[in-house]
């Protein structure tokens, strides 16, 4: 008898394993999102939305749940409302199809009261390092400020240099970036300063000459940068470049946006106005 309980138990030990594998095999079509980014300030509410693919008919019922502040509503949307003091918050949703569970899903929230945003900029993946190929400095301030400091932090992008990075480095950007204290930011695409000597050819006429706009430039600023000097078209296209490869690999909306060495002008300003993911 003692024999038959043992093995009934461990019976029941091995089907929770395959039923939690299940689970998390589940747990990739749904993504808990917030609609005003990871960061909130006191008493001030954002929407929280569930999305993701619905892999099985029927309806789905989901339970909410946050370590601090009020959650109303219910469904796959629901307004969340930060408490009074600054906090670090998880709010977590159960997704329910009947009586199984399909999906737990969490989100990092980062309640603050006064903000002071910690920049770095021009991080980039050594694509010759092994997985996920983030460099060692980037790697060192990621997880102090995660792990150490636990205080709110962000890393500007440069979209070329990344672009070809192993889906093990955009799975790192997609985990830091949704666990609520590192925040991805758009930092252009190519990081360019340009002279005479390496101004994209479109800028010349057919005899190789710089056309009259630049040429004036030219004469007063030894530079032009990748969003001061150039056109709309240049500035859109490297701006939504990055925009893209992140969304694409890493699966991230970049809210935010800093010009390489804090270089703009009125035609940046444009183009963040027209790029609808930017605040």
């Amino acid at each position: 008898m003692q024999l038959t309980r043992i093995c009934v138990a461990w019976v029941l030990v091995f089907i929770a394993i395959l039923s939690a594998s299940h689970l998390v095999a589940e747990s990739h079509s749904f993504q808990l999102q917030a609609e005003n980014g990871i960061s909130l300030q006191i008493n001030t509410a954002t929407t929280l939305s569930v999305h993701g693919e619905k892999s099985r008919s029927g309806s789905y019922s989901y339970f909410w749940h946050c370590s601090a502040g009020e959650i109303a509503g219910s469904g796959a949307t629901v307004t969340y409302t930060a408490p009074p003091t600054p906090d670090r918050v998880f709010v977590t949703v159960h997704i329910v199809s009947g009586d199984e569970l399909i999906s737990i899903q969490t989100l990092g929230l980062q309640v603050f009261k006064q903000y002071v945003m910690l920049k770095a900029d021009d991080m980039t993946a050594w694509v010759n390092l092994s997985d996920p190929q983030v460099p060692t400095t980037w790697a060192r301030y990621i997880n102090y400020m995660r792990n150490e400091a636990q205080v709110k932090a962000s890393a500007g992008i440069i979209g070329q240099r990344v672009e070809n990075a192993s889906d093990a480095y955009f799975e790192y950007i997609r985990e830091h970036h949704l666990g609520g204290y590192i925040e991805f930011w758009n930092h252009g695409w190519t990081h360019a300063r340009y002279t005479k000597s390496n101004i994209p050819e479109k800028y010349f006429d057919l005899d190789g000459i710089l056309h009259d706009d630049y040429f004036d430039v030219f004469k007063s600023e030894k530079s032009l940068y990748e969003f001061q000097g150039m056109d709309y078209d240049h500035q859109y296209t490297n701006m939504k470049a990055t925009q893209d490869v992140l969304k694409e690999r890493a699966g991230i909306t970049l809210r935010t946006f800093g010009a390489p060495y804090n270089k703009v002008d009125l035609t940046t300003a444009h183009v963040i106005r027209d790029i609808d993911d930017i605040d």
